[in-house]
């Protein structure tokens, strides 16, 4: 029993750690194809503007995979420890999924209010939901769906 749950653990350990790698991968491939269209993304950064190179979008993306990670993982172990009101067990699969795309959808303004013009706006626009479109589905496949508690004997 130990070694198939210790074997479980890191296969999911693993989906989730190619899940993250294929968030940054998609975004970097995005940024590389808007650059060989020529939009150079620029985001106005106080009085000044500032280029967005392929280190923050790599940067931002890891950050916000490693950020669903966690989230989706406390979740999990608070769906073990507790349940619903009603005393329906609680399913962080779909708490993680309403979550995580109300965050994805109230984040689309800021990248559309800092950009520099609307090819900018566009550009980050089309990387926010790529990271989300890889991210959302990827680790949903990878939650559990709330186990029941066993009866006390």
């Amino acid at each position: 029993m130990t070694t198939q749950m210790t074997t479980t653990r890191s296969n999911l350990k693993l989906h989730r750690l190619q899940i993250t790698a294929l968030t940054v991968g998609m975004a970097a491939l995005v940024w590389a194809v808007l650059r060989m269209t020529g939009v150079d993304l620029e985001v106005s950064w106080g009085p000044s503007t500032r280029k967005v190179d392929i280190v923050s979008v790599v940067f931002s993306a890891l950050v916000m995979a490693l950020l669903a990670w966690a989230f989706l993982t406390t979740l999990e172990r608070l769906a073990t420890s507790r349940r619903h009101s009603s005393g329906r067990p609680i399913n962080p699969s779909w708490i993680y999924t309403v979550a995580a795309s109300t965050s994805l959808v109230l984040s689309l303004p800021s990248p559309i209010v800092q950009a520099v013009g609307w090819s900018d706006a566009l550009g980050l626009v089309l990387l926010h939901l790529t990271v989300g479109a890889v991210l959302i589905p990827g680790l949903r496949r990878t939650a559990s769906k709330g186990q029941p508690r066993r009866a006390a004997r």
